[in-house]
């Protein structure tokens, strides 16, 4: 069993003949650029990232949409941007896909892009008071997030992954009702083309969970 095989069989609840580990320092997966880096600077939705103590990743330190009002002239960054999709054929194409599983990474997706870009207090803040533009804010992410789903599919990976922390140690960090109704339809119209090519959906959250299950 090589470990593409022992991978599979892992996340598919078999028998892998060892745990698979990430390793997360290396950071060698296929990187969408522009979303994620260790270091200071900003990235392409405007939020300004410094790294506080060293060896730690960096927090968001400005936001560009602290008012929903200015939705509307908010620039979301373009998930066509062509230099991408060339870069990525050419580390594709060094690897052996029968040893090997691709993974398209694209690190913060839909709550963590959310608050970063708006803040997380004035963006919990305007789930209660502004509903319809936080609808609106977030489905423009999950377009952003779909496209560049469906520009790894067509680069033949194997799978998506993200970052998405959702919960503190004890909860979600909004209510069970709040997550069912900004976030789930969110996240299947962002996983729709990726489950329909029967791939893989890496979903990365840190805290307790368990009240966002569905079923």
């Amino acid at each position: 069993m090589n470990a593409r095989e022992n991978y599979l069989e892992a996340i598919r609840f078999g028998s892998p003949h060892w745990v698979p580990l990430g390793c997360e320092p290396l950071w060698h997966t296929l990187q969408f650029e522009g979303i994620f880096r260790c270091g200071d600077w900003t990235d392409a939705w405007g939020v300004r990232w410094e790294v506080g103590i060293e060896g730690t990743v960096p927090f968001p330190r400005g936001n560009p949409l602290a008012d929903l009002a200015r939705l509307r002239e908010y620039g979301f960054p373009d998930p066509d941007e062509p230099v991408f999709t060339g870069r990525m054929v050419e580390e594709l194409a060094g690897v052996d896909r029968a040893e090997k599983l691709v993974i398209g990474s694209l690190t913060y997706l839909l709550f963590e892009r959310a608050w970063a870009v708006m803040g997380m207090e004035r963006f919990l803040t305007a789930l209660v008071t502004h509903p319809e533009a936080v609808h609106e804010f977030l489905r423009g992410i999950a377009d952003y997030a779909r496209r560049v789903f469906d520009r790894y599919l067509a680069l033949g990976v194997d799978g998506v992954s993200f970052s998405e922390d959702l919960g503190t140690q004890r909860a979600l960090m909004v209510s069970p009702a709040m997550f069912r109704e900004f976030l789930l339809p969110e996240y299947a119209h962002c996983f729709q083309n990726v489950l329909a090519a029967g791939k893989i959906v890496h979903f990365h959250s840190c805290g307790c969970v368990d009240a966002a299950r569905t079923r």
